[in-house]
């Protein structure tokens, strides 16, 4: 069985996947393999600047996310695809596919479960506080207000 597990960044979905016998495929380690993959495009894309300053431009401004989600999506998307192929001919178990964006990923079509995982949101800053201190209050706000759409639909 593939299961989607999904919700706003620090709402547990990783803590969640760590308690499930089975494969995990991570689209923050997808997102990390792309980044370098096509680091030298995003950087040229967003005028050269330092991967700090990257993270704050596009955690305070949509058309900023909207540019690097453009350039980084689709070969997210291709292999994600890629990796469950490998993981349904070689996996037996259960499949986990973790991630916040699940409609962007497609999750319905590629799941045949999906967990929301939920949390407040104050509890969500609390916690992403302690595990990323860099990360601003601001930022946070931005994300999650971003990731809206985990909030499974009717449909």
């Amino acid at each position: 069985m593939i299961i989607g597990i999904t919700g706003r960044i620090a709402n547990g979905k990783s803590t969640l996947s760590k308690t499930k016998k089975g494969l995990i495929i991570e689209l923050d380690d997808i997102s990390k393999e792309v980044f370098e993959m096509k680091k030298s495009e995003i950087l040229k894309a967003f005028k050269n600047i330092n991967k700090s300053i990257l993270r704050k431009a596009v955690f305070s401004s949509n058309e900023a996310l909207d540019k690097l989600e453009a350039i980084m999506h689709p070969e997210m998307k291709k292999i994600l695809k890629q990796k469950l192929e490998v993981a349904k001919k070689n996996h037996k178990g259960d499949i986990y596919i973790i991630g916040a964006l699940w409609k962007k990923f497609e999750f319905k079509k590629l799941c045949d479960k999906i967990i929301v995982v939920r949390k407040s949101k104050q509890e969500a800053w609390e916690l992403l506080k302690k595990r990323n201190p860099e990360f601003t209050k601001k930022e946070f706000e931005f994300v999650w207000n971003r990731q809206k759409e985990c909030f499974l639909d009717k449909n």
